[in-house]
């Protein structure tokens, strides 16, 4: 398996070429001139509320970040969400071979899915200097069975419980309106919020869905500290975090995960540096870039941002597989050697609010990932056996993203016909092994609250490579080649 840091020339090179004009750049139209956002830029206004909304940055008009901290008291304020999806998807089954994926008699699959979630807060502000924020996420099914006591004869038994997370419980404290202090269960992340990937994300505990990069992600408990300053147009924050395992067993403060980082906004770049150290991971350096090309004064890119994330890891934090054993899997599991790994993008996204749709592209240098072909069959094969290697065991986090080299792509059409079709197209290739992903997803919204899709979903590669895998159906073992779904969202929605 190959590895290296050559890649670390990609965003030095593009930090260069953006940051460079940007600083020496005189202030011009802002309207044109102005910065998407990727990233919760402003930090304390991502601090204090809500991780996942997205906001337009312009230069020279860079906001305070505290507009919502230091909203006169309020009270208490109960708000919530509803999400349901009902639906059907089907489709054909097949191996590395697409001869024979149209015979239904033998080939076809089909099911209903559904979703239905829902989330209830309790925001509270008695005063300018003190929040307290309380969050539950329910879903169906809305009990679940865990392993009980066993009998008096030693037969296993199973209890019922309801299916209810916190999902956030946390205080904020305003300390002279100087440090900005939140300890408690809070939703956080570091990495940006319009990237697919986000090697720079040492703090949620959930990963990014493709299909929706706005979502909330689950984060841990922790006290973070934010000092803005604001002459520099610059934020520091750090960061001690407990996650759901530390409570497992006895432990000491050297168990704890530390987090520093920095932001500043130069003219249409915002950069941020950081690092992560805990004694039971690799220590990382991290960083992040994202400019607006507005500066350049070309018609064709006054819309285009460009984004970078970079992830310099000391060791790692995943098994590394070898060999090929008589089932299909490893023979043996190992924590690569010491030294340096890499992980990086580099993205560009391109919105027309004239034609209503967005469009980005993001490469994904992975240093921890595998040009071989039949890495992603191996690993999942030792995952699904549970089987330890040499008193290792494979986990859900050492098979994701096997490929070295990936790539995504989305476009977005909004506000057709009037507000009331749009559609989403995602394409997303594993460059390593050749595999990949594409899906449209077509939506129709007559009413208000109520909504219908329909799309389908292409799996392309060889058996044994990313993607087919990931789409296996469970009652024939072969990939879900090519399948339709469609659907209605009834209710979804804030209140």
């Amino acid at each position: 398996m190959r590895r290296g840091i050559l890649s670390l020339c990609l965003p030095a090179l593009f930090l260069a070429a953006v940051l460079v004009p940007a600083v020496g750049q005189d202030s011009g139209d802002k309207a044109t001139q102005a910065l998407e956002a990727q990233t919760q830029s402003d930090a304390e206004s991502a601090f204090f509320g809500d991780d996942s909304s997205m906001s337009e940055t312009q230069a020279a008009d860079k906001p305070s970040g505290l507009d919502q901290f230091l909203k006169s008291d309020q009270g208490a304020r109960w708000s919530g969400s509803l999400k349901t999806d009902m639906g059907w998807n089907g489709g054909w089954v097949g191996g590395d071979q697409w001869s024979g994926l149209f015979d239904s008699s033998q080939n076809w699959r089909d099911g209903f899915t559904g979703d239905f979630e829902g989330k209830i807060n309790l925001d509270a502000r008695p005063a300018k200097e003190y929040r307290v924020k309380f969050a539950l996420k329910t879903a169906w099914p809305f009990q679940s069975e865990v392993p009980g006591l066993p009998t008096s004869t030693g037969a296993p038994t199973t209890t019922e419980v309801p299916n209810l997370k916190l999902w956030e419980l946390f205080a904020d404290v305003n300390i002279k309106d100087a440090v900005f202090v939140r300890i408690g269960k809070q939703v956080s992340s570091w990495g940006l919020l319009g990237s697919a990937y986000s090697p720079s994300d040492v703090i949620a505990l959930s990963p990014k869905d493709v299909t929706d990069l706005a979502a909330e992600r689950e984060g841990p408990l922790a006290l973070k500290v934010s000092v803005p300053a604001n002459a520099l147009n610059a934020n520091f924050t750090g960061i001690i975090l407990a996650r759901d395992d530390y409570f497992v067993s006895e432990q000491t403060w050297r168990e704890l995960g530390y987090a520093v980082k920095g932001e500043v906004l130069v003219k249409y770049t915002e950069i941020g540096l950081g690092a992560f150290y805990q004694s039971s991971t690799a220590p990382k350096l991290i960083g992040t870039l994202t400019s607006g090309l507005g500066y350049l004064d070309l018609p064709f890119v006054r819309d285009v941002n460009v984004f970078s994330e970079s992830a310099l890891s000391w060791g790692s934090d995943k098994n590394e597989g070898s060999g090929t054993s008589p089932m299909g899997g490893f023979i043996s599991l190992d924590k690569p050697d010491s030294g340096l790994y890499y992980l990086g993008t580099l993205g560009a996204r391109y919105s027309n609010s004239d034609l209503n749709y967005t469009i980005s592209l993001e490469y994904f240098y992975n240093g921890l990932g595998s040009n071989e072909g039949d890495y992603a069959r191996r690993a999942y094969t030792t995952l699904l056996s549970g089987q330890p290697l040499y008193g290792r065991t494979m986990t859900i986090g050492d098979a994701l993203s096997p490929g070295m080299h990936n790539l995504t792509a989305l476009l977005t059409l909004t506000d057709i016909a009037g507000g009331k079709f749009g559609s989403l197209t995602i394409w997303q290739q594993n460059l390593s092994d050749r595999s990949g992903w594409i899906r449209e997803k077509l939506n129709y919204d007559p009413w208000n609250y109520v909504s219908f899709y329909a799309g389908v979903d292409v799996i392309y590669g060889g058996v044994g490579t990313e993607f087919p895998i990931l789409n296996i159906d469970q009652s024939s073992g072969l990939s879900r080649r090519l399948s339709f779904f469609a659907g209605t969202t009834m209710g979804t929605g804030s209140f």
